[in-house]
């Protein structure tokens, strides 16, 4: 989630606009990372590159090639739809629990075998943590009155 502090460094929060850069660019980071490191995925298929770093190993690397990613795109659909939205108070959670429930869905359809994917409980772990952390950021920055 280091990725998510230094984007909320950098970005100024001061425009409602930039609540789609933030979103677009996690949303970015986190197809990145599939390039990278994610070797024969559906959402790849169609690429003939292939990344030099698919066969690397390193410290951490279950986490980003798996969660990672997953995190980034629940955290970047939360920022979509407080684009969308705009909400203040209770509005902001259900938002954010949508995003997270949305995700838990998809990974129901990928166990179930509905949708190719292995369905993993710990990627609905990353998309709370994704969906919260966009959660606390926005309202950190409401707060400061930044939006």
């Amino acid at each position: 989630m280091t990725i998510v502090i230094i984007m909320t460094i950098i970005l100024d929060m001061r425009t409602k606009s930039s609540c789609i850069l933030h979103a677009v660019g996690a949303l970015g980071i986190g197809a990145l990372l599939y390039f990278l490191f994610r070797p024969h995925t559906l959402f790849l298929s169609w690429l003939t590159v292939q990344s030099p770093f698919w066969q690397l190993q390193f410290p951490g690397d279950t986490i980003v090639r798996y969660f990672l990613p997953d995190a980034l795109w629940s955290y970047s659909l939360t920022w979509f739809l407080f684009r969308v939205h705009l909400p203040t108070g209770r509005k902001t959670v259900l938002l954010s629990a949508l995003s997270f429930v949305f995700g838990c869905f998809w990974e129901t359809l990928q166990y179930t075998g509905y949708v190719p994917g292995t369905g993993d409980m710990l990627d609905c772990v990353a998309y709370g943590v994704g969906a919260v952390t966009a959660l606390c950021i926005y309202i950190y920055l409401t707060r400061r009155r930044s939006l």
